[in-house]
């Protein structure tokens, strides 16, 4: 079993462990240019004292204009099911997401949740993967029509690194400063 998840026994206690402050990256697929692009992240991640949830404090640059997003995810059904709420710009999405998979790495683990949604506008089924291992946090975005057997297309990645405890604070409070 990986050091990380030797006190992990379910999903909702791999998520607590996620506790603290990241920085790093969001990558893209721009629908305008059908190109890349890449802005500063930053997120921080407190875990609720009885596991029963995570929040988490985004914060990224679009170009213009920063960003927050506030999200709160729970583990219900037994680990089977994702629950997550999230607020941007005055607005509120909550989705319940499909645990597909649910496996540990030497040094982390790797999630795969399933879940229908909206991208560029049209119904999608969405596939998100959130590996961690050691210190870097990936988070993968892969989208496709509704009930479509097509691959999954990328949408947009998001790597971080785990700060120290001296670039830390409790809350996202913008993109780390490089």
């Amino acid at each position: 079993m990986s050091a990380f998840l030797a006190a992990a026994a379910t999903l909702a206690e791999a998520l607590a462990g996620l506790e603290g402050c990241w920085s790093g990256n969001l990558a893209y697929r721009d629908y305008r240019s059908d190109g890349m692009a890449e802005i500063p992240m930053r997120s921080c991640v407190e875990a609720a004292d009885d596991g029963s949830y995570i929040a988490d404090n985004s914060a990224y640059t679009d170009p213009g204009f920063l960003v927050y997003i506030h999200g709160v995810t729970q583990v219900v059904e037994d680990g089977a099911v994702v629950r997550e709420a999230m607020f941007r710009d005055g607005g509120m999405d909550v989705r319940e997401k499909t645990v597909d998979s649910f496996e540990e790495t030497e040094d982390g683990f790797t999630l795969v949740l399933l879940h229908e949604g909206d991208d560029a506008d049209a119904a999608a089924d969405i596939k998100e993967t959130l590996s961690v291992s050691g210190a870097v946090l990936i988070r993968e975005k892969a989208v496709r029509p509704v009930g479509s057997d097509a691959a999954y297309d990328f949408r947009n990645r998001v790597s971080l690194t785990r700060e120290d405890e001296t670039q830390q604070s409790s809350t996202a409070s913008g993109p780390a400063d490089d």
